[in-house]
């Protein structure tokens, strides 16, 4: 039967003619290899599992994805044939998994031909052994997450930074790192600080005063009232040490809005010690701050993705499995509490029964009703749409049904909310 490119994973995975292949009939499969099975078809995370002598690679929709030009066609093959151009790279690690010693790799860099051209691609990744029914190693089951572009974003950022680096504490040569908004020279002896036009916009001053003359202290007038206490205390350093100076701190500029700088300069001394010249620039460093936090929760999200999938894996127990993946879905939405409802139906008619809790002790919602097919809740009820709302209170549907008309007294504060329907392979 000819393969559809189109065909996604999950679907060709239940018709495939998995007889002819190594495994012989899903229905004779070990229960651990239909166990992980299921937790792939479920997961939103690339997974994959590779099984028996024939390394048969079996695997869900987001890692048909990263498989790219390969899918459909490696669904039921040999994983290391499927790989064949980074064969080398994964054999060892295969036959690691194989003999039964699971494999961690918080970035593994492979040259891959996935959409017909030589490419660069970074993963993070574990190989988790699994047994079969008779207590032997069966395969491995695989949790991963590509991380080409984090990466590549770092290095990017480091190479950034050593640029910086290598122009940063003469001024003429900070120029050529970018960014700069402006530059200083402090004569030390005469307490005399002159600024250039940029400098003086940069820190809401005038540019005839930075040009005159200024202190210390009207120039840091503009800085951020957390900062400031920082800043001096690093001015204090440098001066008393002499060298490089760079400190980062928050300045209102002539928008009326705080940005972040970032100053660089060198105190230079005399040779019985007296601080004689202090020049510098000002970078502007709110983009590169940006770049560095959103790096930062990147790398928390792929941890708690790679943490949870590891501890799924190794999870038979349904309700366990639910608590961890509510747990995982809190930590990473930043949500204060969280929780995973099932529908039921009593003599009130349809309500969401709670089934497992994050964040919260579970007393705090078992004394109150179920929720039920509200305006609000209706969409997630019928699994019919994802509901967000910044401030429930000020949407529409709030507050309109007896007997509390909103939240019942007690309950615990809810502004920001975020609703996600969770419908069974069934469609239920």
């Amino acid at each position: 039967m000819p393969l559809n490119p189109e065909e996604d994973a999950c679907a060709l995975l239940q018709s495939f003619d998995w007889a002819a292949s190594p495994l012989g009939r899903r229905d004779r499969w070990p229960v651990s290899l239909r166990t992980l099975v299921d937790v792939i078809l479920g997961a939103s995370q690339p997974m994959f599992v590779v099984w028996g002598a024939a390394r048969t690679l079996i695997y869900n929709q987001p890692y048909a994805e990263i498989l790219a030009a390969k899918h459909p066609a490696a669904m039921g093959r040999d994983f290391l044939e499927v790989w064949h151009e980074i064969r080398g790279d994964l054999t060892p690690i295969v036959e690691q998994a194989y003999h039964g010693r699971p494999v961690q790799m918080d970035d593994i860099e492979l040259w891959m031909e996935r959409r017909g051209y030589r490419e660069e691609a970074h993963f993070s990744f574990s190989y988790t052994p699994v047994r079969d029914d008779a207590g032997a190693i069966g395969g491995f089951f695989c949790a991963c997450q590509e991380i080409t572009g984090q990466i590549m974003a770092q290095r990017d950022l480091r190479e950034s930074r050593a640029m910086a680096h290598a122009y940063g504490e003469r001024v003429q040569l900070a120029l050529a790192a970018g960014a700069i908004i402006g530059t200083w020279v402090w004569d030390l002896p005469s307490d005399r600080f002159t600024v250039d036009e940029a400098f003086a916009t940069a820190f809401g001053l005038d540019p005839a005063l930075g040009r005159e003359g200024l202190s210390l202290e009207q120039v840091i007038a503009t800085v951020h009232d957390d900062d400031r206490a920082g800043l001096i205390a690093a001015i204090e350093e440098v001066i008393a040490r002499g060298g490089a100076y760079a400190h980062q701190y928050r300045v209102r500029r002539a928008d009326g809005h705080y940005h972040w700088i970032e100053a660089n300069g060198r105190v230079d001394h005399a040779e019985d010690g007296t601080p004689l010249n202090f020049p510098g620039v000002l970078l502007d460093v709110e983009e590169r701050r940006r770049t560095e936090a959103a790096l930062r929760e990147e790398t928390h999200n792929l941890e708690t993705l790679n943490r949870t999938g590891i501890v799924i894996a190794g999870e038979l127990d349904p309700e366990r499995v639910i608590q961890l993946v509510t747990d995982a879905a809190v930590e990473l939405s930043g949500a204060r509490y969280g929780a995973f409802f099932h529908n039921a139906v009593d003599d009130r008619g349809e309500a969401m029964l709670l089934y497992t809790l994050s964040g919260a002790e579970r007393a705090a919602f078992e004394q109150f009703p179920p929720p039920r097919a509200t305006p609000l809740f209706q969409p997630t009820f019928r699994g019919e749409a994802v509901i967000r709302c910044d401030d429930v209170r000020q949407d529409a549907r709030y507050g309109g049904n007896a007997p509390h008309h909103g939240m019942p007294e007690g309950h615990l504060p809810v502004r920001s909310y975020l609703a996600v329907p969770v419908t069974s392979r069934e469609g239920r």
